[in-house]
């Protein structure tokens, strides 16, 4: 239940920052990008976030995170902030 809550949670983020999110009802989330996405990547890095770069599934503007504790996601909306053009 906690999981469902927070994925909501962190949807609603994302979606009102314009990123793109395909359907889950795992503990992880399939963003996709306006551009490539490697610099971002290495972005969110250098602020302590690590996500799955999908560019070896095929999908060069996606990645994929983790759906995590709300302390957790708002560092992860708070990184993204400061990484996305």
């Amino acid at each position: 239940k906690y999981i469902c809550r927070e994925r909501e949670w962190l949807v609603r983020q994302l979606l009102a920052r314009g990123i793109d999110i395909h359907p889950s009802s795992a503990n992880f989330l399939l963003l996709t990008l306006q551009e490539e996405v490697s610099g971002l990547c290495s972005c969110l890095l250098s602020q302590g976030i690590l996500v799955r770069d999908c560019r070896s599934f095929g999908l060069p503007r996606s990645i994929r995170v983790a759906v995590r504790t709300r302390d957790e996601n708002i560092v992860l909306i708070e990184a993204l902030e400061k990484c996305l053009p």
